[in-house]
């Protein structure tokens, strides 16, 4: 991604070196490669006497999904991208589903692995017909209740390598993993 923000800063570089000349016009269409996507950048012609117009840049490649980042006008019109809806701020962070079922106190599997330093989304489901009290022993602990034939949930914090209790009504019930490749 670095790489395509260079590109475009050469892009920028270009049309002020374009509208430094004669006719005081930018082109309408710059298109550059840079190591991996490539950027394409495309903007009405203006006069760089007073106005700026709108310019979309699109990154094609792979992995790139297409991304489509949109700027303002120099009389205030619509953005896009970090500052728009869906902009800067709003992302979850990443986390990774550790499940077990409980049945009659005992946790199915009775290990879950995570990768390290990933959050870990931890969801107990219940058979049973009374509720029981869950603990992650992760630092302080993270407790939850399930309830009756029911589930819940806790989002912890990732961890660095290590094998980390999880106890069910104060009893060991099973261990989550960080470190190893996600799954039972």
């Amino acid at each position: 991604m670095a790489a395509a923000l260079a590109g475009v800063a050469g892009v920028g570089a270009a049309v002020g070196a374009a509208a430094c000349g004669g006719d005081n016009q930018i082109p309408g269409t710059f298109t550059t490669s840079v190591a991996g996507p490539t950027i394409q950048l495309s903007a009405s012609t203006a006069s760089t006497a007073s106005t700026a117009s709108a310019t979309t840049a699109t990154a094609a490649g792979p992995g790139t999904g297409g991304t489509t980042s949109t700027g303002t006008t120099a009389s205030g019109g619509t953005t896009s991208g970090e500052s728009g809806p869906g902009g800067g701020g709003d992302e979850q962070g990443t986390r990774v589903p550790a499940i077990f079922s409980l049945k009659a106190g005992k946790l199915t599997p009775s290990n879950v692995s995570v990768p390290a330093f990933l959050a870990a989304e931890v969801t107990v489901t219940s058979t049973d017909a009374s509720p029981h009290a869950v603990v992650v022993k992760v630092g302080k602990g993270y407790t939850f209740t399930v309830a009756p034939r029911g589930s819940g949930t806790v989002k912890v914090p990732g961890q660095k390598n290590g094998k980390y209790q999880v106890l069910v009504d104060g009893k060991p019930g099973g261990t989550l993993t960080w470190g190893g490749e996600p799954g039972p």
